[in-house]
């Protein structure tokens, strides 16, 4: 096995979240109004009931990986995971987890986790509304990118469900950037 390659469970559960939206529904289902630890459990039981052997741990690595390859920040939690806080918690996990390719080309664009959302203007090429937001965990940053739940319905092969619940858009397939703008204007 490579550096950028996932273990089969992992590699199947992800090819699965991408090709088949009802497991994805089922997992936010699941996770209702779970954050952190409690959701990551809730959708570890969730996949497994579905055929899936995943650890909670396993997805909530998968989160941190997704989030160190595309940049985004990690929660305070996050951060006392990755330092070691108090626990091995990655001891048992392939070190693999932190270099997939999948997630890293994936931005979550899910409208749940977006404030302070104006309309910024239709992409010519894919017809698609642009929109200025904030992520819930990082009000003070704006940026300017597309909403899952709209390319869904115009390209679906450009939206996936992460193992966190959330819906991600692969910008690369859509042709497009998501970037952050300047709001001090």
């Amino acid at each position: 096995m490579s550096d950028t390659t996932l273990p089969e469970h992992l590699e199947k559960l992800i090819d699965a979240l991408q090709t088949n939206p009802a497991l994805g529904e089922g997992v936010i289902a699941a996770v209702g109004d779970h954050e952190g630890t409690a959701a990551a459990e809730a959708a570890a039981s969730y996949y497994n009931k579905a055929g899936y052997p995943v650890t909670a741990e396993e997805l909530i690595a998968l989160e941190i990986a997704r989030k160190n390859a595309v940049g985004d920040a990690l929660s305070d939690a996050e951060l006392d995971l990755v330092a070691g806080g108090g626990s091995n918690f990655f001891s048992n996990l392939p070190r693999n987890l932190w270099a997939t390719g999948k997630l890293a080309t994936s931005l979550v664009s899910d409208r749940r986790l977006k404030v302070s959302i104006t309309e910024a203007g239709r992409d010519a090429r894919t017809g698609l509304m642009q929109y200025e937001f904030a992520y819930r965990s990082h009000p003070s940053r704006r940026f300017r990118g597309v909403m899952a739940d709209e390319v869904a319905e115009v390209m679906p092969e450009a939206v996936m469900v992460m193992p966190s619940g959330y819906h991600a858009v692969d910008y690369g397939r859509l042709g497009l950037e998501m970037t952050e703008v300047d709001h001090h204007v």
